[in-house]
């Protein structure tokens, strides 16, 4: 201060221009110094827009952190570096690394990113560049915001659950390892590039173990790395789920689920499950003819599936699928209990028997399937089967995969528990006709539902503009009846013309006949 009094003095009493003597005397003695119209981390840098539209704005801010929007108009900025202040400071400070950025839906032009680590109870101004270069080019200083005092206390998440694992993803691992997925219920799961935003986090532990990470959201990112949504029907919470893989079969896991703010105030929940059982261990045999010396009366080729249950009290049963090789496409076959009473006890046990019928050109390549398909064959996609075991608590193991390979399983003729809240057994075709009568009852009832509604929107807009409907209406008949007309004698003289040319033809092949009897009579004539 004394420094720049001084210089302020002497070249006051010289009448020079006192602030760009003393800058430039300034930089000469302390060649790096920093002053409030420049910023960078190693030299001076000069000022200007660097592509920004006016200069950023401060929104919504927390404790510690801090909306900016901005605009750019030369297309989307790349490795944006943020400088920060207190406004009675002459020194920018770069604040961190490069920051993510995303562009406002409906704005053109327009970004949003959100500033961390912020003091608290501060006054401050941000200006923005995506210069690399040690001379950077900054923006316009922002408007001055100010962090609060409180933190931005995280909601606490409300429900935390599990569910078995697709069994597409639920694949068999070399180390018998098994999936289970998590849901949790919080009232914040769409990032928006806001203060508020809660950020989550999924931990997993054994008995007597540490805590192992699963996924983690990144901060001031609008992108979810942990948790995926989900529609929910339970007001406004929303749902989301994490697939956790690579657990121990049979063992007592403890999953964690916290909730971040930005300001770093976070709030777990848990839950203690056992996790699925491995892969049952199951042989398949196909039977495409009756055994030696068996009659063929009756019979039908069919694939047996059998396995040895698992003798655990927390299996309660195996579900056996029906999915296409290659496509991802599966369905509940058959629903095999433990154990059961009455009409369900003889579809019990270790066993499935699947009617199958021997087919051409099955295949789930996709250059044989198009061969197929371009030598005009019957295509059919190969089918395999599927068997996983399911325990109490709704989670199922990896499933063992059986393709069936030329062979397609007779649906219509299988008969089973259909779901795994069957009661008694029922064949496909049963299924398929309720079904069918229940879309046809939908169907009804949705045509009620419109007869009472009335015409269509567009034709209850249009009935509003009578006039204009009506000018319509008398274009589209002038129209008509103009095209009309004027194509019917087009096809009268069309037709006039064909006659006349067959006519023409006619006389031609007449005209040849005698020509050709003639010259036969000239040279019978000369002979």
């Amino acid at each position: 201060f004394w420094l720049k009094f001084l210089f302020n003095a002497m070249v006051a009493a010289a009448g020079l221009p006192s602030k760009l003597l003393l800058v430039s005397l300034l930089r000469l003695v302390g060649g790096n110094w920093i002053f409030e119209d420049e910023t960078t981390t190693s030299l001076a840098p000069k000022v200007d827009v660097a592509g920004f539209l006016g200069a950023p704005r401060i929104g919504y801010t927390s404790s510690k952190c801090a909306q900016v929007s901005f605009r750019y108009t030369k297309g989307t900025p790349r490795n944006l570096y943020v400088f920060v202040k207190r406004p009675r400071d002459s020194t920018w400070l770069e604040w961190g690394s490069q920051y993510p950025i995303y562009p406002v839906e409906g704005e053109d032009g327009l970004f949003r990113l959100l500033v961390r680590d912020l003091t608290e109870m501060q006054d401050f101004q941000v200006r923005l560049t995506n210069d690399d270069g040690a001379l950077k080019v900054l923006s316009t200083p922002s408007n001055i915001g100010r962090t609060t005092g409180a933190n931005n206390h995280s909601e606490r998440i409300h429900t935390i659950a599990f569910h078995r694992t697709d069994p597409r993803v639920n694949v068999q691992k070399k180390d018998k390892s098994v999936c289970v997925d998590v849901h949790w219920l919080h009232n914040h799961v769409d990032l928006q590039v806001h203060p508020n935003d809660a950020y989550f986090e999924v931990y997993y532990s054994y008995v007597g173990e540490d805590l192992v990470s699963v996924c983690k959201d990144e901060p001031s990112s609008k992108e979810r790395l942990c948790g995926k949504n989900l529609q929910s029907f339970s007001g406004s919470k929303k749902e989301s789920y994490q697939t956790v893989c690579g657990l121990r079969p049979q063992r007592h896991v403890r999953f964690v689920v916290r909730s971040v703010t930005c300001d770093g105030i976070h709030h777990d929940i848990e839950l203690i499950i056992q996790t699925p059982p491995p892969a049952p261990s199951v042989v398949t045999t196909i039977r495409p003819v009756p055994r030696f010396q068996a009659t063929t009366a009756g019979f039908h080729a069919y694939v047996k599936v059998d396995w040895i249950p698992q003798d655990d009290v927390h299996i309660s049963g195996y579900a056996v699928y029906q999915g296409l090789v290659g496509l991802g496409a599966m369905r509940l076959l058959c629903w095999v209990p433990m154990a059961g009473e009455g009409a369900t006890a003889r579809y019990t046990g270790g066993k499935v028997l699947l009617p199958v019928r021997e087919s051409n050109n099955t295949n789930h390549e996709d250059t044989e399937l198009l061969a197929d398909w371009l030598h005009g064959n019957a295509v059919h996609q190969e089918q395999e089967i599927l068997v996983s075991a399911r325990d109490h608590g709704g989670g199922e193991s990896p499933p063992y995969r059986y393709p069936l390979g030329k062979y397609l399983i007779k649906e219509s003729h299988v008969k089973c528990l259909r779901s795994f809240e069957a009661k008694a057994p029922t064949y496909t075709a049963v299924v398929n006709a309720r079904d069918k009568k229940r879309d046809k009852e939908l169907r009804a009832r949705l045509k009620e539902v419109e007869d009472q509604a009335g015409p269509p929107d567009w034709v209850k807009r249009w009935l509003e503009f009578p006039e204009l409907a009506s000018l319509c209406l008398a274009s589209g008949i002038l129209l008509a009846s103009v095209w009309t007309f004027s194509r019917t004698p087009f096809h009268r003289s069309s037709k006039r013309l064909r006659q006349r040319a067959d006519g023409y033809q006619a006389a031609s092949e007449e005209l040849a006949e005698q020509l050709r009897g003639l010259t036969t009579d000239r040279s019978s004539a000369r002979y």
